[in-house]
C-alpha cells in the first residue's frame, strides 16, 4: 500500500492536478474562462468565450483556500462536494467573531465540519472546538468530517493518529519538525485549550443550557494567533447568549452577522426562480414568497405548521417568551443530561468537565437516565434502576399525529423523573394495544392514563376491561388541560419534575400556549403542527395527574383577556390563490401585530 505523505500545498500540484483533472466534473467547473476579442476590420467580431485548464499555480492557489480544498479534495455522499454560496461567505470571512441567524437544514453543521478538516490540513498549528447541544450532534460533526477525510486523495492526508467520537487529531511534517492539528467535539461543555490558532463554534447556542457559561468559557480562548468564535443558532425565543449578540449594541462593534433564510437555499426554491428569489422574497409576505419560490417540500411543511413557528424555524423570527406557558427558563432549570457514551465524561485537555445540570444539582443522589425502547426499559427495571413507583401516560395518535408513551417514576427524595418515552409512528390501534399491555406487565406500572378523545375511546375501554384500576381513560376536555397543564407546571416550578435532555420533548414543552378564547375561557394547546400536537406534554400531564398534588408553585392562571399569547385573527385569502389544486379553502392565519413580510433589521 503506497504510504500517505505530508507536504505542503504547492509541492503537491505537479503530483495531484493530473489526478484531479481526470475527472470530467472537476474540469468543467475548474476551467478558467478567456474572452477574446478579433482585432475589427470593417465591423467588430462576435465575442468568443475559449476554455483551458487552470495552471498549476492557479490550482495550488485554488486548493490553498477553505472552499477549494473542500470542493476540489473531498466528496458528499460519492460526489465531488459542492457549496452553497452562503457557505462560502462564511468560509471566506477575514473576521474573528462571526454570528449566525440560519433557517432549518440549511447545512451549516456539515460545512463546520468541513472547514475544520480543511484548516488542520491547510495549517500547521490548528484546533477546532465544536459545542453542541447533546451528544448525538457533538458526534455528528465528527463523522462528517470523518466521512470527507475518507474521500481525499491519499497523497493529500495528513496522518490520523486519534480516530473516536469526539476528535480527530492529524500529524503532519514542517520544516522538519513534527506537527499536530485537530478537531474536538463536546456536548455542552465549557471550552478550554492552549496555543494559538483555536476556534470554537458554538452551534445551536440559542438551544443551551448554559449559554453564558459556556462564551465566557470560550472568549479567552482565542486571545492567541487566528483564533475566533461563531456562534450560529436557529432561533428560540428572546433570552440566550444567541439572542444577547443578536440584540444588544455592545456586540455590534466586535461581530459580523450572516443571516440566512431559506430562499438562501437553492434546494427549497422552485426551479428556475433561486435568483428572482433572493432579490424579492424578503419584501413580501410569509405566505406570498412560500406560494411563488418555494419548493414543493417547503410548501407542505408551512401548511403543516402554524405561522409563527414556520418564521422561527425558517424565517429567523425570534419568538416573545411570553408566548408559551412552558417558558425556556422554566424547562431547562427541570433538564437533565442525557448521557450516551462515558467517553464524553472522561477528563479532557480541551474542555472542562462535563457540568451538571440544574436539576441534578438539586437531586446529587439521583441516577438520572432516560430510555426510548420498552426493552430497555424492563432491562432497567430488572436490573434494580428504579426505587420508586412507576406511572405512565399515553397520548392516542394514528396517521395525523404520533402516539407517544411517557414512563416516570416517582423518586424517593427525588422529583419525578421522566424516565421512558416510546413514540408510535403510523401504528395500528391493535399493536399500541399490545405494547402497552406489555409495559404494564414487564414494568409493573402502577397507574396509566390513558387519552380516550375521539380515536382513543376504543382503545381506553379495551385497556380499562384488561387492567382495571391501573388503566384510567380521560377525556381531554379544555378543562381538563387547564388543570393538569398547571399541575404538571408547579412539579416544575419547584423542581418536582425532571426533564430528559431530548430536543423533542423541549421543542413540544415550549410550544404550548395558553390562549383565553372569546368567550373568556382558557385554552392549552400547541399550535396547528404536522409533527405534533404537544403530545409528550399531554402524555406527561396524564403520567403526573395524580402525583404529588400538594405542590404549591407561583403559577397564577388568569383569565384576563390581556393575558392572549399570540393576538390574531383568521383573514379569507387573497384573491389570487395561493397553494393551488386543494388548499384555496384553508384560511391563513394573520397576525394582529407587526407585520413579519418587510424582515426587520437586527
Amino acid at each position: 500500500m503506497k504510504k500517505s505523505r505530508q507536504l505542503d500545498v504547492g509541492s503537491f500540484v505537479s503530483e495531484a492536478s493530473e489526478e484531479l483533472s481526470s475527472k470530467p466534473a472537476d474540469n468543467k467547473r475548474r476551467a478558467a474562462v478567456v474572452v477574446s476579442k478579433k482585432k475589427p476590420q470593417r465591423k467588430a467580431a462576435p465575442l468568443t468565450v475559449v476554455k483551458k485548464q487552470p495552471t498549476e499555480e492557479e490550482l495550488a492557489n485554488w486548493l490553498s483556500t477553505v472552499p477549494g480544498f473542500i470542493e476540489g479534495l473531498t466528496e458528499t455522499e460519492f460526489n465531488p462536494t459542492r457549496l452553497y454560496g452562503y457557505q462560502v461567505k462564511y468560509l471566506n470571512r477575514k473576521v474573528s467573531f462571526w454570528h449566525i441567524d440560519k433557517a432549518r437544514q440549511t447545512g451549516f453543521s456539515y460545512v463546520f465540519a468541513a472547514e475544520g478538516l480543511a484548516k488542520s490540513h491547510l495549517m500547521h498549528k490548528y484546533t477546532k472546538i465544536f459545542i453542541s447541544i447533546n451528544q448525538d450532534e457533538a458526534n455528528e460533526k465528527i463523522t462528517y468530517a470523518r466521512a470527507m477525510y475518507d474521500s481525499m486523495p491519499l497523497a493529500w492526508k495528513k496522518k490520523l493518529v486519534v480516530d473516536n467520537r469526539k476528535c480527530l487529531e492529524f500529524e503532519g511534517k514542517w520544516r522538519g519538525r513534527t506537527t499536530r492539528t485537530r478537531i474536538i467535539s463536546h456536548a455542552q461543555r465549557e471550552p478550554r485549550g492552549k496555543g494559538g490558532n483555536t476556534e470554537v463554534v458554538l452551534d445551536e447556542a440559542a438551544h443551551y443550557i448554559f449559554g453564558n457559561q459556556i462564551y465566557t468559557a470560550a472568549l479567552p480562548i482565542t486571545t492567541r494567533g487566528k483564533g475566533g468564535i461563531t456562534i450560529g443558532s436557529t432561533p428560540l425565543g428572546k433570552s440566550g447568549i444567541h439572542w444577547d449578540i443578536a440584540d444588544k449594541p455592545e456586540f455590534r462593534r466586535i461581530y459580523r452577522y450572516q443571516r440566512v433564510f431559506w430562499w438562501h437555499c437553492i434546494d427549497f426554491v422552485q426551479k428556475g426562480k433561486f435568483k428572482e428569489a433572493n432579490k424579492k422574497a424578503n419584501k413580501m409576505s410569509t405566505a406570498e414568497r412560500v406560494d411563488k419560490y418555494g419548493s414543493d417540500k417547503l410548501i407542505s411543511i408551512f401548511l403543516s405548521m402554524d405561522l409563527e413557528s414556520f418564521q422561527q424555524e425558517y424565517e429567523l423570527l425570534h419568538i416573545d417568551e411570553s408566548v408559551s406557558f412552558f417558558p425556556l427558563d422554566l424547562i431547562k432549570r427541570c433538564t437533565y443530561s442525557v448521557i450516551k457514551d462515558k467517553i464524553y465524561l472522561e477528563e479532557d485537555e480541551y474542555a472542562e468537565d462535563a457540568k451538571s445540570f440544574p436539576v441534578e444539582t438539586s437531586y446529587p443522589e439521583v441516577k438520572f437516565n432516560y430510555y426510548t425502547a420498552l426493552d430497555d426499559l424492563a432491562a432497567a427495571k430488572r436490573a434494580g434502576e428504579f426505587k420508586g413507583s412507576l406511572s405512565a401516560g399515553f397520548d392516542v395518535g394514528r396517521r395525523k399525529h404520533n402516539a407517544e408513551l411517557i414512563i416516570v417514576e416517582d423518586v424517593p427524595r427525588g422529583p419525578v423523573a421522566l424516565r421512558g418515552r416510546i413514540k408510535f409512528n403510523n401504528v395500528d390501534f391493535e399493536a399500541q394495544e399490545a405494547e402497552l399491555g406489555r409495559a404494564i406487565d414487564w414494568l409493573g406500572l402502577e397507574r396509566m392514563g390513558i387519552d380516550e378523545t375521539g380515536p382513543g375511546i376504543q382503545l381506553g375501554e379495551n385497556m380499562e376491561k384488561k387492567y382495571p384500576g391501573v388503566c384510567i381513560p380521560i377525556n381531554f376536555t379544555n378543562s381538563w388541560k387547564e388543570l393538569n397543564a398547571s399541575h404538571t407546571r408547579r412539579l416544575m416550578e419547584t423542581q418536582n419534575l425532571a426533564l430528559p435532555d431530548d430536543r423533542d420533548v423541549r421543542g413540544q414543552f415550549h410550544s404550548i400556549k395558553r390562549m383565553v378564547t372569546d368567550h373568556g375561557n382558557l385554552r392549552f394547546d400547541a399550535e396547528k403542527n404536522k409533527e405534533h400536537h404537544g403530545d409528550i406534554v399531554w402524555a406527561t400531564a396524564l403520567a403526573v395527574e395524580e402525583l404529588r398534588p400538594d405542590e404549591i408553585g407561583s403559577l397564577s392562571v388568569s383569565k384576563k383577556k390581556v393575558d392572549r399569547a399570540v393576538p390574531e385573527n383568521i383573514v379569507s385569502r387573497p384573491k389570487k390563490r395561493l397553494f393551488n389544486k386543494k388548499t384555496t379553502s384553508v384560511p391563513i392565519a394573520r397576525h394582529t401585530g407587526p407585520s413579519f413580510g418587510v424582515l426587520p433589521p437586527h
